[in-house]
């Protein structure tokens, strides 16, 4: 027996039957913390796996261990012990099972698998299920009849494609490429420039077409649309590394192989090396869908991406991507989650994009691929955020002497971007400056009534005190003033009386126009505005979500105008609007945009956080809300 407690509940049960030959039910279940009827189906497929040698059966109240055959039992039970760590997880079970359909050379018995993974036939069939209802989505049947066997149907390119997306590793855990095979093909890899991912989606694609070729499972036949490589690099590159394998092996190789090996090569994530990634074409369907996904973009959100080189790789990551979501060759993008929860704006950018490509295309983007083009638009906002910076003047009060000053200066120099200079000043110097953008001080008597100051203590955090100065930073550049303990830019920019309490049975629309009205009857917009905003909403709705509703346009006008309106309603629906009306000739139209974006996906993402801002009454309610919950926005 193999030292250590085993994990799964079979073993466990099957430990402690050994252990005390007796127990009762409830004792069972109560150890192991599961339902009686759980352990009852676990003994179940106990006395499964270690049939003609051992039975767990009840007597009197209690389940006893009775060993049938000495010597049989004790290769079941180390079976159970060996297979326990490696066939607990289903993963490993569903790769196993499919190995053994992949390269049987007949029906398969669900007895004879049972034994080899050494499980009862429940789990066998619970895999099973679990299994086919995996490959149905690639148009793959495991078939067969009780007492017959099962087998597995379908074409072979599609058993390949659902290897290679979802059990390779389970599968080919075991499979060691010979050396030479793994040189030749990292080489030619090195040698075309390929990136780490495209290499190992390669290499996993060539390893499985070894192994189906010398079990003689080669593809016979693709549809046409496979055969369009036939004029890429990439089937260039791939009839090299054939031709290469064909002369090591002494095997025939039908050319559909070529077109296989041509699949992670069409559609790899945009080369690292920019020589070869120019020397590839870009069709002008291509290009001309960029241009509406970034029209798309323009005219939903009201954000503006520009020519550069950051877009140039946009395009080529397209060309790819139709390619993986044309020939069903997928990449698993592992920090998808991760994605969606630190970028929401660039997401929600993506989640556009994909509408345009859907709807130009007749392709469906699975959500892997929203991950990356959602890790492209945040690079775009970053780019656009870094774009907009100016020099940021810093003076630094020295009371002690410079070297306090200089202190201060190379901490915060070391978090702050290249745009900011500092200029150490002593108390008298910083008097009548005022052409800072901002004053450190350690000493509290230093004031000034023309440039905001920070004071700072000897020991200071520097994170606490970089939100600072970006957030000061930020308003200054919208010439706003900012309010004490208030992270939230719309609390900043909000007046309030423009915070309108309205009626729990407004829709969108009805408060879309309530608002609009007041503040033309205030003078704060026109009519003119109005129309436009009727023509943009009938156009494409500008509903944030089912609960907040973010309209807003460019105008003739010199001031940012921003509105709030809530609708206290108890059932579902609409409760929070955002309205803001930018300049036309703003110069920060992009940024603001982008925080108030960021704003907004943090209230809407908090169904609760919404009811309880629609229950608010006035303006100064609200703002005094957003200071209380001011670490929601901190980040932002």
């Amino acid at each position: 027996m193999t030292s250590g407690t085993p994990d799964s509940r079979i073993a466990q049960i099957l430990d402690i039957m050994e252990l005390r030959k007796a127990a009762k039910l409830e004792s069972l279940a109560d150890k192991l913390k599961k339902r009686k009827k759980t352990i009852r189906n676990d003994i179940k497929e106990l006395n499964q796996i270690l049939e003609g040698s051992a039975l767990v059966e009840s007597v009197s109240g209690r389940y006893m261990l009775f060993i049938l055959d000495e010597k049989a039992f004790q290769k079941k039970k180390e079976m159970v012990y060996i297979q326990n760590d490696y066939m607990n997880s289903p993963a490993k079970r569903y790769g196993y099972i499919l190995n053994r359909l992949m390269h049987g050379d007949g029906p398969l018995l669900i007895d004879d698998l049972a034994d080899e993974i050494c499980v009862g036939r429940t789990t066998i069939n619970q895999d099973l299920k679990k299994l086919r209802e995996m490959l149905d989505s690639y148009q793959l049947q495991i078939v067969g009849k009780t007492n017959t066997g099962i087998r597995l149907e379908g074409e072979e390119l599609s058993l390949r494609l659902f290897i290679l997306e979802q059990l390779y590793d389970q599968v080919f855990e075991a499979f060691l490429l010979d050396d030479d095979l793994e040189n030749m093909v990292n080489g030619y890899c090195q040698e075309y420039g390929f990136d780490h991912i495209t290499t190992q989606y390669f290499m996993r694609s060539y390893t499985l077409m070894i192994d189906r070729v010398l079990n003689e499972h080669p593809l016979s036949s693709l549809q046409e649309k496979y055969h369009e490589l036939e004029q890429t690099t990439a089937y260039r590159f791939a009839e090299k590394i054939i031709g290469q394998t064909i002369e090591m092996f002494q095997v025939a190789i039908p050319m559909e192989e070529i077109l296989f090996l041509s699949l992670p090569i069409a559609g790899m994530r945009t080369p690292m090396n920019r020589e070869n990634q120019q020397a590839l074409e870009i069709s002008e369907d291509v290009a001309e869908l960029v241009v509406k996904i970034l029209n798309r973009i323009a005219y939903d959100m009201n954000f503006h991406i520009s020519p550069t080189d950051l877009l140039d790789d946009f395009v080529y990551h397209i060309n790819f991507m139709l390619n993986r979501l044309k020939y069903r060759f997928y990449i698993r993008n592992y920090a998808l989650a991760e994605i969606r929860e630190k970028f929401p704006l660039a997401y929600r950018m993506a989640e556009l994009a994909k509408k345009v490509i859907e709807e130009q295309t007749n392709l469906s983007v699975v959500d892997d691929e929203l991950g990356f083009l959602a890790s492209y638009f945040s690079l775009f906002l970053e780019e656009q955020h870094y774009r907009n910076q100016r020099i940021f003047r810093v003076g630094i009060v020295c009371v002690q002497g410079a070297i306090s000053g200089k202190l201060i200066q190379v901490r915060l120099g070391k978090m702050m971007s290249d745009q900011t200079e500092f200029e150490l000043l002593s108390e008298m110097e910083a008097k009548d400056r005022e052409d800072f953008d901002l004053i450190i001080s350690i000493s509290r008597t230093y004031e000034s009534e023309v440039v905001p100051v920070i004071y700072l203590e000897e020991i200071f955090e520097e994170v606490e005190v970089l939100r600072q100065i970006e957030r000061l930073k930020y308003l200054g550049r919208l010439e706003l003033p900012m309010k004490t303990g208030l992270s939230s830019l719309i609390a900043t920019i909000l007046e309030p009386e423009h915070f309108y309490k309205l009626n729990p049975k407004f829709s969108y629309m009805d408060t879309v126009l309530y608002v609009t009205d007041q503040l033309i009857k205030d003078g704060v917009l026109d009519e003119h505005f109005k129309e436009e905003l009727l023509k943009r909403e009938k156009k494409s709705t500008m509903l944030f979500d089912e609960n907040v509703g973010f309209p807003h346009l460019q105008y003739s006008g010199d001031k940012i105008v921003l509105a709030v309106a809530v609708v206290d309603r108890k059932e579902s629906g609409f409760r929070f609007l955002l309205f803001l009306a930018l300049p036309r000739n703003f110069e920060l139209h992009d940024d603001i945009l982008i925080h108030l974006y960021n704003e907004l996906l943090v209230i809407s993402s908090d169904e609760e956080l919404v009811k309880e801002i629609a229950r608010l009454k006035s303006g100064n309610e609200f703002v005094l809300y957003m200071i209380k919950h001011n670490e929601l926005f901190e980040n932002i």
